[in-house]
């Protein structure tokens, strides 16, 4: 897998609001920080994209790999920390789509843990 375009680069900020997707930004929003506020100035100019709706959280992620088939996510670790018991990492699926296969990559995922990840339907919610 190579990461060669900012387009296959992305965080998840996780707040009151929803999952907030970021493209085309290489640096987290500082901890404690907005990240529409953090982004907005690029944002506007195009550089960055923030998607707020799950669907089209989904339909970003499958354009993004079917134009060069790696992507990179970093989830937000302090929601995730605050949501462990609620929720893990968040990856969105389609239950209707045969043909993406997900593959989850965590350094701390073990056998014994169910809350490592949280799959969501993007249809179902």
């Amino acid at each position: 897998m190579r990461i060669k375009d900012k387009s296959q680069q992305a965080h998840y900020y996780r707040g009151e609001n929803g999952a907030r997707y970021v493209t085309g930004a290489s640096r987290r929003a500082p901890q404690g920080e907005n990240a529409e506020d953090y982004y907005q100035g690029r944002a506007e100019e195009g550089s960055v994209n923030i998607v707020k709706d799950a669907i089209d959280q989904y339909v970003a992620i499958v354009e993004t790999l079917k134009k060069r088939s790696s992507l990179a996510i970093q989830d937000d670790k302090q929601a995730f920390l605050r949501s462990k018991r609620n929720g893990g990492k968040l990856l969105l699926i389609d239950q209707a789509d045969y043909s993406t296969q997900h593959i989850f990559f965590d350094d701390s995922a073990t056998d014994d843990d169910n809350s490592q990840v949280d799959v969501v339907d993007v249809i179902s919610g």
